[in-house]
């Protein structure tokens, strides 16, 4: 259970998208406890038990980052699982850790796989996927050095000791062990580590944009995932304005 070789890896590269590692069977596991599920990946890189080479015109296609992925929950609690089990629908799930430069790149994977499905549910993470697409994508950047000795210990024992990763979820576990964690700045509570927006109209309207572009192709369901902001933190006004401005 805490051995980090049993975690699922993104490292499978095609073009821009990482995708997990093909023909895998691993686990998921956080170490606050909150979940611990078994993840398989079929040929292509997808967390999925269908093969979307096959998918026909009237298939559904669900496309997102995380939150469409199913992180942290068994695949048949997806809400892709759920709408081919209520519809009767076959339903390809498509999704990676991602944005929506990459949404479009795994609608092109599919493709180039053999899909034809015509109909698409794009979850779109208010949290994470709004950015300017309108410009380049960045240059890749070389590793960054800039953190501390202490965090790069932290990142390498997390992706090679078992015991570091026990020990880690003994802390997070135990409260008065958590709480003296937290206040040394050991550990970050989730929702302090969440991504705030600002309000930048060129961004909103970017990643509008790009989002519309997929209608001429698509027949297109626009799955909005809300921001935790819109309920925690300080960033409320804001949020919401970001939110209904997309929306828009």
């Amino acid at each position: 259970q805490f051995n980090p070789a049993n975690d699922v890896e993104f490292d499978h590269q095609v073009g821009i998208l990482g995708l997990a590692r093909p023909n895998t069977q691993s686990r998921q596991v956080k170490n606050t406890g909150d979940f611990d599920v078994a993840i398989a990946i079929n040929r292509h890189g997808l967390r999925d038990d269908k093969d979307v080479a096959e998918a026909k015109p009237g298939d559904l296609l669900v496309v997102g980052d995380s939150a469409a992925w199913g992180w942290g929950v068994e695949a048949r609690a997806r809400f892709s699982d759920l709408v081919q089990a209520r519809t009767g629908i076959a339903t390809f799930n498509l999704s990676t850790p991602t944005d929506i430069r990459g949404y479009h790149a795994l609608l092109d994977y599919a493709e180039r796989l053999g899909s034809k499905a015509r109909r698409v549910i794009l979850a779109v993470s208010m949290e994470t996927d709004l950015d300017r697409y309108d410009l380049p994508p960045p240059a890749p950047q070389a590793d960054d050095e800039s953190g501390s000795w202490l965090e790069e210990l932290r990142f390498r024992l997390a992706r090679t000791s078992t015991t570091y990763t026990y020990l880690v979820a003994v802390v997070h576990q135990t409260p008065w062990l958590n709480d003296l964690a937290v206040r040394a700045g050991l550990i970050i509570p989730n929702f302090q580590g969440m991504s705030q927006n600002a309000y930048l109209p060129e961004t909103i309207a970017s990643s509008a944009d790009l989002v519309a572009a997929l209608t001429s192709r698509y027949r297109l369901t626009v799955l909005i995932i809300p921001s935790r902001g819109l309920w925690i933190g300080a960033n409320r006004t804001v949020e919401d304005r970001v939110h209904t401005a997309f929306v828009s």
